[in-house]
């Protein structure tokens, strides 16, 4: 036993010797040989194979523990620029590997590691070299099935440090992330093996990262949350400033989301869970610009649920609070917002697809999201709009808004309710469903006390006029729609009121058109196809002025003339051209248009003195106004003009179709006419003292063809003095008068009037004065066709009285003549006649000598008579000659005075009887014609004899000029005495206004001319 024992001593102690020497041999490969070939070998060959500079101050193998040390690591770039490195690594093996088949390590540590990751100006990363030569193929690998076995119980960075920089920025961008620490237990590379793991960073602008969760390798997935707080938008900005047109001045931004990831053979599913986002204090602005364009105080997001794989989005709410934003549509026409968020910079960094892709999807189904709730509270917003000449600002604040369940699923509906405040007085409100996918709203809308004129520059690109007051109210139901390739439909059904409005001329600030209310109710309204009809507009207490002012231009004119084009702007214009393009008119009907205490001023600046009056009290209805051809809308409205002269408008008409049509009837009663003296002064050349007009205006319109018959009817006109007026008519304006005035002082006129409303010419009133011009000119240049007209007789034969030769005797047609006149006299109380004397110097000269031989044969015949002792008349103008007397005197007489027979006048040599001459028993009668001497005087007729010892006697009577004056004066005389005594005319009115001698005699008779005037 002894020697047993002592052999297995010695082989025991040899044992542990060889044992001792061995461990002694592991301990000096592992602590002295391990790290000196670590460091002086293995280094050296990495730091050649990657082209940098590596440096390890210190390598420690633990060759009992399993582990290694290594500390004060550092890589740098060729020119010395640290890349990475790090305090301590330490990494602890276990032999457990052996029996758990897989590389276990109780402890891999990282103490104060750093990198600095750089984009290159060329867009190149500063280590992009080092990931092309690890891309090189490694057959050993290819080989290999499956991840390695690895098993780490405690993986460890503590107080890491990462640089970031981009450089290929106009503007260089860094960021760094220190401290950053990692802690991960139970790494494996196993199936279905999961690690939990804790991730923390910060940036030197304090933002935070904190993620936990379990990652899985085999196969990929990780779960956990992810959440980023403090995050600076400003940050964020920075980094693509060079590429935006904005500033984002202040704000920052919590994340927080759980999320699993999961990777596939094909395919990998992310999933986003439980995600929230606060976004606080963000303000952005112009680049270059001290004021914010938009700032949120609040912007929540909870529940946030996204899926990647099928494309999926869902947030429980999103609340925004105190938002403001400020836009301005510009010159170009364009929003500012557009201008300022363009992408173009961003896109050309990106690169057409925004990024490399080594899978791109080319799944069509596109995302969908759903929104649980959408609250936006106390939000606010400026927009303007620059195009105009003056900027149009619209403030909508507050803006409180809630959706629920905004989705764009197919046929999703969204429960909406909206109030806004506009420019401080008014509000917009609406509640109802909407849709994304197709668009479709159906809402009540309401908005109320809208303040009109802050919408000035609006109306000024239609009109030259200034909104002074004035509210819209709008309540209803709007209602759109998605039609496909037809387009959306819109449609709206409620009612309009507009209050309290007035309307100033913009140049002369002259009220123009106002209102205490405008309503519109059972408004319905559509586009696509368009319609609009209303069951009632009622119009309170209207008023519009009408100016003709100094340079007579009339406001109408110049007020709703639209501005020119600098006025309105060149993006207001291009904006305006599309609604220039119409699918044709809309149709449009009108159930009734209702006027209360309406009423209107026209003043007529351009007279002196100046012209105004009023209409008031216009009340009334127009039923049944529509665009369809066939239809008539019938017009009944009532008012008066000033305080006492009823108006009434009645008719039917259709103004609102393509063939316009009106048949309507103005009648204007019991006007006075004293107040229109500036226009009698201006176009008559005469004030008016008094008078009263009727007026009944009845028009017809067709198409383009203006028809009308305009009665007037003047009541006592009774002019007053002379005014004068380069503008007054040359005609004699008191004649028109009298001759139209009737016994009752009435002047009744008819004025028909045509023209074509096509014509750029065309101007109502202007017709309406020529058929008045006419009617005044043919009057005054006729003024007997208006008489005769008035007694049935013939204008030619009232305007003269025919006389005969030598004679002042009326005749029996003459006084008939007369009759008629002084009827027509009577119809026409304020007409003057006028007579002229008249007489022909050779005519009646030789009449009144003829009578005055007839006298002289009568008195040697009343001798006869006297000396027979026959009972004779008391006057010779009473005796009576034959014709055998007659002759028998005739050559007695002759006789006497020439001492020889009248045949000699035949017998004798010369010249024969110069013209004819005339013989007859009576003064008056034709006498035969006396022909030329012959040389058979002894064969001429007694009779002829006679005749020319007849014309031989008178040639010998002398009659002057003041006997001839005497017969003219006496025939006017005639005249003037006959319409006194039997016609019953005032002397006044009969006036001899003149004596005519040498008149031209017409056949047998001379005629003494009339002529007429006013009083």
């Amino acid at each position: 036993m002894g020697a047993r024992s002592s052999i297995w001593l010695s082989r025991a102690k040899k044992g542990a010797i060889v044992i001792a020497i061995m461990v002694l041999l592991y301990a000096a490969l592992g602590f002295l040989i391990a790290p000196w070939i670590l460091k002086s070998k293995v280094v050296p060959a990495i730091a050649d194979q990657l082209g940098r500079k590596l440096i390890a101050k210190e390598i420690k193998v633990n060759p009992f523990a399993l582990s290694v040390t290594i500390r004060g690591f550092e890589m740098s770039e060729p020119d010395g620029t640290a890349l990475v490195g790090f305090e301590e690594l330490y990494v602890n093996f276990q032999l457990s590997s052996i029996f758990r088949r897989a590389f276990t390590f109780a402890e891999v540590r990282l103490l104060a590691p750093k990198g600095q990751i750089k984009i290159l100006p060329d867009g190149s990363l500063n280590f992009s070299d080092l990931l092309a030569s690890s891309e090189q193929p490694d057959p050993m690998v290819n080989r290999r099935k499956g991840l390695p076995p690895v098993l780490i119980f405690r993986l460890q960075i503590d107080r890491g440090r990462l640089a970031f920089s981009d450089l290929s920025h106009p503007t260089p961008f860094e960021v760094i992330l220190s401290p950053i620490t990692f802690l991960q237990t139970n790494f494996s590379t196993q199936k279905d093996s999961k690690s939990p793991f804790v991730l923390t960073a910060t940036t030197d602008k304090r933002e935070a990262l904190h993620w936990e969760g379990n990652i899985s390798i085999n196969p990929p997935s990780s779960d956990g949350r992810l959440t980023l707080t403090g995050i600076k938008t400003r940050t964020l900005w920075e980094y693509v400033q060079d590429w935006v047109r904005f500033e984002v001045t202040s704000g920052s931004i919590d994340v927080a989301a759980r999320y699993s990831v999961n990777v596939g053979v094909t395919t990998i599913d992310v999933g986003l869970g439980d995600g929230e986002l606060q976004l606080s204090s963000f303000e952005l602005g112009e680049k270059g610009s001290t004021e914010n364009l938009l700032s949120v105080p609040s912007l929540s997001i909870k529940g946030a649920d996204v899926n990647l794989t099928n494309r999926h989005a869902m947030v429980s709410s999103i609340h925004v609070k105190d938002a403001r934003l400020k836009d301005w549509l510009d010159r170009d026409g364009v929003f500012q917002a557009q201008k300022m968020f363009a992408g173009e910079g961003l896109q050309q960094k990106a690169g057409p697809s925004g990024g490399d892709s080594a899978q791109p999807d080319t799944r069509d189904e596109p995302w969908k999201f759903t929104v649980r709730e959408l609250v936006v509270e106390n939000a606010g917003s400026t927009i303007e709009n620059r195009t105009f000449a003056e900027t149009l600002r619209v403030t909508l604040d507050p803006v409180n808004l809630t959706l629920k369940d905004l989705s764009n699923e197919k046929d999703s509906r969204a429960a909406l309710e909206v109030g806004v405040g506009v420019n401080k007085t008014g509000t917009i409100g609406g509640s109802g469903l909407i849709s994304i996918n197709p668009p479709f709203a159906a809402l009540d809308v309401q908005a109320a006390g809208i303040a009109l004129p802050a919408f000035q520059p609006t109306f000024a690109t239609v009109a030259q006029v200034k909104v002074v007051s004035g509210t819209a109210n709008v309540g209803g139901r709007l209602k759109y729609q998605a039609l496909g390739d037809g387009g959306p439909e819109t449609r709206y059904e409620g009612g309009v009121r507009i209050d309290s409005l007035k309307v100033v001329d913009r140049e002369f600030s002259e009220d123009f058109l106002q209102w205490e209310s405008l309503s519109l109710s059972g408004v319905a309204f559509a586009m696509n196809p368009n319609r609009l009809s209303i069951s009632e507009i009622i119009a309170k207490r209207p008023y519009v002025k009408v100016i003709i002012w100094a340079d007579s231009t009339v406001n109408l004119t110049s007020v709703l003339a639209p501005p020119d084009d600098q006025e309105r702007g060149e993006a207001a214009l291009l904006a305006a051209r599309p609604f220039e393009k119409t699918q044709g008119p809309m149709p449009i009907s009108v159930g009734t248009v209702r006027v209360e205490d309406g009423s209107a001023d026209f003043a007529d600046l351009s007279l002196k003195p100046n012209f105004a009056t009023r209409i008031q009290s216009l009340e009334g209805t127009i039923s049944g106004l529509s665009s369809e051809p066939s239809t008539r809308a019938d017009v009944l409205l009532g008012g008066k003009v000033g305080k006492y002269a009823p108006v009434k408008i009645a008719g039917q008409v259709n103004p609102l179709g393509d063939d316009r049509y009106a048949d309507v009837k103005l009648d204007f009663r019991n006007m006075e006419l004293k107040t229109v003296t500036p226009y009698s002064g201006k176009f008559l050349g005469y004030t008016i003292e008094k008078g009263k007009m009727t007026v009944d205006f009845k028009y017809k319109v067709e198409g383009n063809v203006l028809s009308g018959e305009n009665e007037i009817l003047v009541k006592q006109l009774t002019l007053g003095e002379r005014i004068e007026s380069p503008h007054a008519t040359t005609l004699p304006v008191r004649l028109a008068i009298a001759l139209l005035k009737d016994r009752k002082g009435n002047i009744e006129l008819n004025l028909p009037v045509r023209g074509d409303l096509s014509n750029p010419q065309f101007d109502y009133g202007a017709l309406v004065a020529k058929a008045l011009r006419k009617v005044i000119a043919k009057i005054v240049t006729s003024p007997f066709a208006l008489l005769a007209s008035l007694v049935s007789g013939k204008a030619e034969d009232l305007s003269f009285v025919e006389f005969e030769f030598g004679s002042a005797v009326l005749r029996e047609e003459q006084i008939e003549k007369l009759d008629s006149l002084a009827e027509a006299l009577h119809k026409r109380p304020a007409l003057r006649l006028e007579i002229k004397a008249s007489a022909d110097t050779e005519y009646d000269r030789t009449a009144l000598a003829e009578a005055e031989l007839l006298k002289q044969l009568r008195h040697v015949k009343l001798k006869e008579l006297q000396a027979a002792r026959v009972q004779v008349p008391a006057q010779a103008e009473e005796i009576s000659l034959s014709e055998d007397d007659y002759a028998r005197l005739v050559i007695q007489a002759y006789e006497k005075r020439f001492g020889k027979h009248p045949r000699a006048l035949f017998g004798m040599k010369g010249e024969p009887p110069a013209k004819e001459g005339r013989v007859a028993p009576d003064a008056g009668q034709s006498p035969p014609t006396v022909p030329t001497k012959t040389k058979e005087a002894s064969a001429i007729d007694p009779a002829v004899v006679v005749t020319a010892a007849k014309k031989r006697l008178i040639d010998g009577i002398a009659i002057d000029e003041t006997r001839v004056r005497a017969l003219a004066q006496d025939r006017a005389k005639q005249i003037k005495d006959y319409l006194i005594g039997k016609g019953q005319i005032q002397e006044e009115r009969l006036v001899v206004v003149g004596l005519e001698l040498d008149g031209s005699p017409d056949g047998n008779a001379v005629r003494a001319d009339l002529g007429l005037s006013g009083k």
